[in-house]
């Protein structure tokens, strides 16, 4: 197998950060506690970020009689990109045109790749 150089592997870095043709918000996650003890998270926006968003329809696993969805949509983020396995991710932007409410969970760890991340998501009803 043939080894990259630098400069290949910036010129496909280059290339993937063409094709993020969607824009989201990282949506970090904040953790508290109520009088009872109880740990309640929510979620702060970060900055908007431009992404590729490939929505799958959802990968189905049947597990004895019960269908489960494992994911609903995978995400290519620049390599750069700092993620909290805890964080959300929020659809602002699907080639360009404003859209609203779509919002993702995280559901599996960063995929490394020469020029770009990938995450499994599954939506959140927001």
């Amino acid at each position: 197998m043939k080894t990259l150089s630098l400069a290949e592997i910036n010129s496909l870095r280059k290339t993937a950060g063409e094709t993020f043709l969607d824009s989201c918000t990282l949506d970090r996650v904040v953790t508290s506690g109520n009088s009872y003890g109880e740990i309640i998270q929510s979620w702060v926006s970060d900055s908007e970020i431009q992404c590729g968003l490939e929505m799958t329809g959802g990968i189905e696993k049947v597990s004895g009689e019960v269908i489960v969805v494992e994911r609903d949509a995978v995400i290519r983020l620049p390599l750069n990109t700092l993620i909290d396995i805890r964080d959300r991710i929020t659809l602002t932007k699907k080639y360009g045109i404003t859209v609203s409410g779509i919002q993702f969970e995280i559901i599996s760890l960063p995929k490394i790749g020469a020029s770009a991340m990938r995450l499994d998501l599954k939506k959140v009803e927001v």
